[in-house]
């Protein structure tokens, strides 16, 4: 033990800076550390005395203990208060008959339960060899590992550590195999299969994470991933105690019970996250052709047997690929030597490409979408909003370099207008996805107790806010931009771990672009004020052709999902002010949307709404305010109305009232409602004959007839033609269109599967092995 906490402690990676002084200023206090030790004290021990560890064995008794009792309903006798939340709690001794049970328990122990009370045993994993292989500084540490072997059977990827000077390694091996992603049942196995590996030889690698070692055995798609991270001098050992483990797993009834029910737990778990995650996930699943849901993996597991089970950990082998890579303080020959091992270990038939499951990027066609699903989490209030906008084309650098100065760009000021000005949410994210092996994005995504139509149409709000800014932008603004994001490309890997996360990320994706920040770089370099305008006009404003905009919403408890008929009738701003109201506890029957456009559509007898200033808002807004109250009254006098489901909201009428006036601070929802449902709906709504036409139900086929085969060839390049294509095709998927332009689905499985999808991965230099 103090070997292995002396060596942790003289090999330790560096830490956060912020994470350090905590980690300092707290040892600090401790009396108990000397101020010479208050780096080390927590980590190395010092000296042996026997009798202070015999002094805490004999604490180590079932009459010396304080158990701690969690519980919903704990029915106390004598409660006491906590001082600073409040709480009650209660403490009592135990019952003398508890003690007399537990005496007698503890006397009769069998001796195959008293034999395992020992003190540990010599641990083989404690490093002997620290010694460096590279002891050279290098001013200018590779950028890239080295591929030392490709074969139809596996490929080794190899860098010999030269920026952290640790006797430390990581080992991340992905084996592909066939039939574990073929369906959500295949992929629960391959979860349980894992899990239960991992709890076979959790006894066995327990010496392993004494020792300073990390691992982890986990399942994607088409591979089984182990990551393996420690002192390079035994990770071998460890290598291969987990592969003899995984090729000889032991399919108990017991442990596969126990494990089955932590998997299914944990699947259920994601029930509960909160409605940003979902939101995530939902986007996760939209990303790429291949990819199984929890409640996919849930409906399984009732198809699930032990017998499924053996046959599947049996079988699974018989093919594989294996990718390599291999990190830290080795040399080619070690790394040569572990990849004959893995080899060795599985004596697996080759598993060619054709036979390999190939995800491919999804991609997603032009105009303004939105997904609505209720949250899976009943009791959270809050909602969600992730609007994802695709843009640029898959491998092409320069656009790559655009969208990830544009989302610098935009970072800060999404923050500060969402969440600090107009406070929709405390969660408020902005960030890109440009990684090669899906499509290119940016994702705005905010979890607010709002109505997800109002946050969205907030979000489309400032996106098309923020194009004066970057349609104004100065080559002088641009270039700091670009420094501050080309400085931020130059980080170096701050761990091991770290570097090794990046290599695997190409690895894994099949690309290779090992340098794509260094590429990026030189593009980001060498663009214009007039390149990023262009890029801006064509994929981020809603408005345009060639933008490409998903919205996810995710819709609490207390917000109803909007029903189909209504999607096609209404305007979502009329929803959005709809849900402001109901958030302000106004009378639903009062509110309801064909109340609410009489409202709008009386208000042109009177008032100038071609441009709306403040003050005519603030007149639509008193107008709104009397016409409630005149509308609450006659509901009270109406008999009818006290056997409603709105019964007793009368009596809130007058605190309504007072909450219907005008505000036009930032964070004033209801004036922003009002603002934008005028804006779309004053010149759209009260002609009923230019209302948009009315979607047919979803799954009525509605396919190109004869008529549109037979016109003229010159109309195909036509934009009205192609969009009146586009808008067949949409119904025909079972989108519905709303009257203000986003078709709006509730199947996200019809609609992925009727999208395009890019191309597979194309590595970016050819694959030459040193070997």
């Amino acid at each position: 033990l103090a070997k292995t906490t002396n060596i942790d402690f003289k090999y330790e990676p560096k830490r956060e800076l912020t994470h350090f002084a905590i980690h300092i200023s707290t040892n600090l206090h401790h009396k108990f550390y000397p101020p010479e030790s208050v780096i080390s004290g927590p980590s190395i021990i010092e000296e042996f005395d026997p009798k202070s560890i015999e002094d805490l064995t004999e604490l180590l008794h079932y009459k010396n203990y304080r158990a701690f009792i969690c519980t919903q309903n704990p029915n106390l006798k004598n409660p006491l208060t906590e001082k600073y939340y409040g709480m009650e709690y209660e403490i009592s001794d135990l019952d003398n008959d508890l003690w007399e049970e537990m005496e007698t328990t503890v006397k009769t122990l069998p001796d195959d339960i008293t034999k395992m009370l020992h003190l540990p045993s010599p641990n083989m994993f404690i490093p002997e060899n620290l010694e460096l292989q590279n002891k050279k500084r290098h001013p200018d540490p590779a950028l890239k590992p080295t591929l030392l072997l490709k074969s139809p059977k596996l490929e080794l990827w190899f860098k010999q550590d030269d920026r952290f000077e640790l006797p430390r390694g990581i080992l991340t091996l992905g084996i592909h195999l066939p039939g574990i992603y073929n369906s959500p049942l295949e992929a629960l196995s391959s979860i349980l299969y894992c899990e239960m590996v991992y709890d076979q030889i959790k006894k066995i690698t327990y010496d392993a994470k004494t020792a300073g070692f990390r691992y982890s055995i986990s399942s994607a798609t088409d591979v089984i991933d182990v990551v393996i991270e420690g002192y390079n001098d035994k990770l071998a050992d460890l290598l291969t105690v987990i592969l003899e483990n995984m090729k000889n797993i032991d399919v108990s009834e017991e442990r596969y019970n126990v494990c089955l029910d932590e998997t299914i737990r944990s699947l259920e778990n994601n029930s509960h996250i909160e409605p940003w995650n979902q939101a995530l996930l939902n986007y996760q699943f939209f990303k790429t052709s291949i990819r199984w849901r929890y409640t996919d993996n849930l409906a399984a597991a009732k198809k699930l047997s032990i017998e499924h089970m053996k046959e599947f950990a049996k079988k699974m082998f018989q093919k594989s690929y294996f990718q390599i890579l291999l990190l830290g303080n080795y040399k080619k020959e070690d790394a040569l030597e572990i990849s004959k091992t893995i080899e060795s270990k599985f004596n697996s038939e080759v598993f060619p490409t054709y036979e390999r499951i190939l995800s491919r990027p999804v991609q997603y066609p032009t105009g303004q979408y939105v997904y609505c699903a209720n949250s899976s989490s009943e009791k959270n209030l809050n909602s969600s909003v992730m609007r994802v906008i695709y843009a640029g084309t898959p491998m092409c650098r320069h656009e790559r370099a655009i969208l990830g100065l544009i989302s610098s760009i935009m970072h800060e000021p999404f923050f500060d207008q969402i969440r600090t000005k107009e406070q929709l949410g405390y969660i408020v994210l902005s960030q890109c996805n440009i990684a090669s092996d899906s499509s290119m994005c940016i994702l705005l995504l905010v979890q607010s107790e709002a109505s997800p139509i109002y946050v969205d149409l907030r979000i489309k709000r400032f996106i098309e806010t923020f194009s004066t800014f970057i349609q104004n932008i100065t080559p002088l603004q641009l270039d700091t931009y670009v420094r501050a994001l080309v400085n931020k490309r130059t980080d170096k890997p701050k761990s091991m771990r770290e570097e090794a996360l990046e290599f695997w990320g190409q690895i894994k994706s099949k690309y290779y672009e090992f340098t794509w920040k260094q590429a990026d770089i030189g593009y980001l370099q060498a663009l214009t004020v007039k390149d990023v305008v262009a890029f801006w006009e064509k994929y981020i404003i809603p408005s345009s052709e060639f933008a490409s905009h998903v919205s996810i919403h995710t819709y609490s408890s207390f917000f109803k999902v909007p029903v189909k008929d209504e999607v096609s009738k209404y305007p979502l701003t009329l929803f959005a002010l709809q849900e402001c109201l109901a958030t302000m506890g106004c009378n639903n029957e009062i509110i309801s949307k064909d109340q609410l456009i009489l409202f709008v559509s009386s208000l042109e007898k009177y008032l100038d709404l071609k441009s709306l200033t403040p003050e005519v808002v603030k007149k639509v807004i008193d107008s709104f305010r009397e016409w409630y109250a005149d509308k609450a009254q006659a509901l009270e006098k109406n008999s009818d109305s006290k056997e409603s489901e709105n019964k007793g909201q009368g009596s809130n009428t007058s605190k309504i009232l007072e909450s219907l006036v005008y505000n036009d601070h930032p964070t004033n929802h209801l004036h922003k409602a009002f603002l934008m449902v005028l804006e779309e709906c004053t010149n759209s709504l009260v002609p009923e004959e230019v209302q948009l036409e009315r979607t047919p139900e979803p799954y009525n086929v509605y396919l190109l007839d004869k008529s549109d085969e037979e016109e003229d060839i010159v109309k195909e390049e036509d934009t009205l033609y192609h969009l009146k294509i586009k808008k067949k095709f949409n119904i025909s998927r079972g989108l519905i269109e709303s009257p203000s332009g986003p078709w709006i689905f509730y199947d996200p499985v019809n609609f992925k599967n009727t999208s395009q999808l890019g191309s597979g991965p194309v590595p970016s230099h050819p694959l030459i092995p040193e070997y």
